[in-house]
């Protein structure tokens, strides 16, 4: 069989060149049943974004090997899952659930590098222990060729879909890969906030008027009436003074115009209050001289 054209790599069968595999990779060679190719890369590129940038491999023709380690009742249990590029193993749902596990999670690197003998980055499903489930989905084993691992990250394998899906312990597993949501372009723009009076700005009573002329009145007609102002609304009186705090301000408070307040706020926002002016304090000794002269008069009577 020719070799494949895949990519700006040059494929040669897998074993003419046992140099680029891990020893267990190539010891597996021998039982697989089709052809299987070899293209050596550089060691630096063998993470699949940056390999299939720059060797020309579309994702959809990568695939990734992931080792997953099960737990339950203190036992754990070793497994791999191999899916697309363009998708993301659903390793907490379905393979918790097909493993029968309490928790599932990738496994630590260096127990996945000691217990494959592969390197990181190119661990592959050819050559995995006995006794490991191998979890493949199915857009794995329908596709006419797939890029994945050699044990090394000095190469890369190319191997039909098919003969992966005759590997010992392989399970198709429908679901397995789950598609990975694209990457916003950018971070969002921020939204301004309305600009709404001081004391609405969190209620979300009518927006803002433009400008003190302007002839929408919502934004003062739609806000709950409270108080005073709901009771002269309907026509009623009120016992309060003109302060809304249940006593009449002194003489003083009203020369200065205290309680008071403009029908439309200026600025369409609640009003300054001016300074509170000092009342008259009444005299030091009213208290005082009441009981001296108390003290006098019983004293005169005696």
């Amino acid at each position: 069989m020719s070799s494949p054209q895949l990519g700006a790599l040059t494929w040669i069968p897998a074993a003419d060149r046992p140099d680029l595999l891990a020893p267990p990779v190539a010891s597996a060679l021998s039982r697989l049943t089709g052809p299987v190719w070899v293209a050596e890369i550089d060691e630096d590129l063998a993470d699949t974004a940056a390999f299939s940038e720059a060797y020309d491999v579309p994702l959809e023709a990568s695939a990734n090997c992931v080792v997953v380690a099960a737990r339950r009742a203190g036992q754990t249990t070793l497994a791999a899952c191999l899916v697309l590029a363009t998708t993301r193993a659903d390793v907490n749902g379905l393979v918790r659930r097909h493993l029968d596990a309490r928790k599932a999670s990738f496994a630590p690197q260096d127990v996945a590098v000691a217990e494959s003998g592969m390197a990181f980055g190119g661990i592959t499903p050819v050559g995995l222990p006995d006794g490991w489930p191998v979890l493949v989905d199915p857009a794995v084993t329908a596709a006419d060729l797939v890029v994945i691992g050699s044990g090394t990250r000095g190469s890369k394998l190319a191997v039909p879909g098919k003969v992966l899906a005759e590997l010992p312990a392989v399970q198709v597993l429908e679901g397995l890969g789950r598609s990975v949501a694209p990457e916003p372009a950018g971070p969002a723009p921020a939204t301004g906030r309305p600009l709404r009076a001081p004391d609405d700005s969190d209620i979300g009573w009518g927006e803002r008027p433009a400008d003190g002329s302007d002839s929408d009145r919502r934004y003062l007609e739609d806000r709950p009436r409270t108080g005073a102002a709901t009771r002269a609304a309907r026509g009623g009186s009120s016992r309060r003074g003109p302060t809304g705090r249940g006593r009449r301000p002194c003489p003083a408070a009203r020369a200065a115009g205290r309680g008071s307040r403009p029908a439309v706020p200026p600025g369409w926002g609640p009003p300054a209050r001016p300074p509170r002016p000092a009342c008259a304090a009444p005299p030091a000794s009213s208290w005082a001289a009441r009981r001296r002269s108390t003290r006098r008069l019983r004293s005169a009577r005696r």
